[in-house]
C-alpha cells in the first residue's frame, strides 16, 4: 500500500511540474529584460538603437597617430569609453545585435579627442553634445550603474 501511495505522489509531483513548466514566458517582459532591471525604465525614453548611458559627460583622451581605438557603443563596458567586449556575453547578446557593438577608430593624427560616454551621439565615437539633453542630465549615474528609484 505504501508503494502505491509513493507512486501516486511521484505521478502527482510530475504532473504539477509539467503544468508549471509549460507556462508561456514573454521574453520582452520587464522582469525578463536585464536592461530595465539594472538600468531602470528611464532608458526607454532614449533611442533604442543607441547604447545605454554610461556617463552624462564626454571623455577627453589623448590619441596617438595611427593607433587603433575601439569605442564601446553599447554602454556596458567596464572601461568606458573603450570596449572590453562585455556586450558579447550571453546575457547581453540581444543588446549587442541591436546596437551594433563596438566601433573602431584609427587616429589620423596625435591630439586630444572627446569620446562620447552617453552613447546617444549621431557622430560616433565622438561627442556631439547629446549629453546636454535634459533626459540624460537628470539621470543619476554612480560609476557604471544608474541608481533606479521607482516613482511613487
Amino acid at each position: 500500500m505504501s508503494a502505491l501511495l509513493r507512486s501516486r505522489a511521484f505521478l502527482l509531483g510530475n504532473i504539477r511540474w509539467k503544468s508549471t513548466s509549460k507556462k508561456s514566458i514573454n521574453p520582452l517582459s520587464p522582469m525578463r529584460n536585464p536592461v530595465s532591471v539594472i538600468y531602470g525604465e528611464e532608458h526607454a525614453i532614449l533611442d533604442a538603437k543607441k547604447g545605454i548611458v554610461a556617463d552624462n559627460k564626454p571623455f577627453k583622451f589623448r590619441v596617438e597617430k595611427y593607433v587603433e581605438y575601439t569605442w564601446c557603443g553599447c554602454g556596458l563596458a567596464h572601461e568606458q569609453p573603450f570596449c572590453d567586449l562585455t556586450c558579447r556575453s550571453k546575457y547581453w547578446k540581444r543588446i549587442y545585435k541591436e546596437q551594433g557593438g563596438p566601433l573602431t577608430y584609427i587616429a589620423p593624427e596625435s591630439g586630444d579627442v572627446w569620446f562620447c560616454n552617453c552613447k546617444q551621439t549621431n557622430k560616433a565615437p565622438f561627442c556631439d553634445g547629446s549629453h546636454r539633453k535634459s533626459e540624460i542630465q537628470e539621470m543619476r549615474i554612480d560609476g557604471k550603474f544608474e541608481l533606479f528609484e521607482p516613482k511613487s
